[in-house]
């Protein structure tokens, strides 16, 4: 039968894994990461695996100083992006303002088919400039 908690009920998955499990993301995602890449001499900042509350700080980080380098936030490439939870968004949206604000467009290339379904929920797709190559 196995323990319990104070609640009857027995230990399970954390929040993340029924969160995963209850979408139909029942394998694991692939670690957080970013790195530049190259695309026709331009650089991009190329976000992979889980954008969450966890690693949101990574991203933010990374666009602020892209953002003292160069007055603007990177180009980003979302293709290997495959979950993003509410504080990624608020992420994307800070620099999405500040970069209006400078009189330019946060630029989002090649988010995954759940992502754009985020950003049309959210009408962040409104916010952001989503390119496709």
């Amino acid at each position: 039968a196995g323990p319990v908690d104070e609640h009857g009920a027995r230990p399970g998955p954390d929040a993340a894994a029924r969160s995963r499990i209850r979408w139909g993301l029942d394998s694991e995602l692939p670690p957080f990461s970013m790195k530049t890449v190259y695309r026709d001499e331009r650089p991009r900042l190329a976000v992979a695996g889980e954008l969450d509350m966890a690693t949101a700080p990574q991203l933010e980080a990374a666009i602020a100083s892209d953002e003292l380098d160069g007055g603007t936030p990177p180009v980003l490439d979302l293709s290997r992006l495959a979950f993003m939870d509410v504080a990624g968004m608020r992420v994307l949206l800070d620099a999405a303002r500040r970069a209006k604000r400078a009189g330019g467009a946060l630029v989002v290339f090649n988010p995954q088919p759940a992502i754009r379904r985020l950003f049309a929920l959210t009408a962040v797709d409104r916010t952001l400039q989503i390119r496709f190559d």
